[in-house]
C-alpha cells in the first residue's frame, strides 16, 4: 500500500509540476564556464548565469512531455569540451538546433571533469559525447543521430540509401 502512494504522488508531481516548466529552456554557466541547457532551472547553487527563454512547442510535443522527461533522466546527454575544439562546437551546435538537453562539461582548466573524461572514454581527448553508458568518441554526425534515435531522442528516417549516403560522407571527410 505504501509503494502504492509513492507512485501515485510521483506521478501526480510529474504531471502537475512538469508542464509548468515544458515551454521554457534555461541556459546557465557554472563556476567553471561550463554551459548547461535544460527544460528545468538550475539547482540554485551551480549557476552564475542564468537565461530563461519561453520557447513554443507543438500540440504534439507537450503530449510528449511526460514521455520526454523519463527520456531525458534515463538517458541524459553530456558533452565534454574544451574551448579552442572545433568539432565540440559542431556537436553543441547540433544539440541546439535539434533541442536536445545536455550538459556541456569543459575539461579546459576543470581538472575535476578532465579525471572524469578520462575515466568514462578511457582517453583525454575532446569532443567525447555519453548518452547515458553509451560513448562516442569525436564527432559524427551520422553515429549522433544512430545513438540519439535509438533512445528516442530523434527520429531518423527509415530511408535506408540516404542513411548510407550520409555514411559514406562521414566516412570521406573524417569527421564532421
Amino acid at each position: 500500500m505504501m509503494i502504492l502512494l509513492k507512485r501515485v504522488l510521483l506521478l501526480s508531481i510529474i504531471f502537475f509540476v512538469v508542464p509548468a516548466y515544458a515551454d521554457r529552456l534555461y541556459k546557465w554557466v557554472d563556476e567553471f564556464g561550463n554551459v548547461t541547457y535544460q527544460r528545468q532551472p538550475p539547482p540554485e547553487d551551480e549557476a552564475s548565469q542564468v537565461e530563461e527563454k519561453n520557447i513554443r512547442t507543438s500540440s504534439d510535443e507537450t503530449a510528449g512531455g511526460l514521455e520526454a522527461t523519463v527520456r531525458n533522466y534515463k538517458f541524459p546527454v553530456t558533452l565534454y569540451s574544451s574551448n579552442k575544439c572545433a568539432s565540440c562546437g559542431l556537436a553543441r551546435d547540433y544539440f541546439n538546433k535539434n533541442r536536445i538537453p545536455f550538459k556541456e562539461k569543459n575539461v579546459e582548466g576543470n581538472h575535476d571533469y578532465a579525471e572524469e573524461l578520462t575515466r568514462v572514454s578511457g582517453e583525454f581527448s575532446v569532443p567525447v559525447i555519453t548518452i547515458a553508458d553509451k560513448v562516442i568518441r569525436g564527432y559524427s554526425r551520422v553515429s549522433l543521430e544512430d545513438e540519439l534515435a535509438r533512445v528516442g531522442y530523434i527520429k531518423k528516417a527509415e530511408d535506408t540509401q540516404g542513411s548510407q549516403e550520409s555514411g559514406d560522407e562521414a566516412a570521406q571527410s573524417g569527421t564532421e
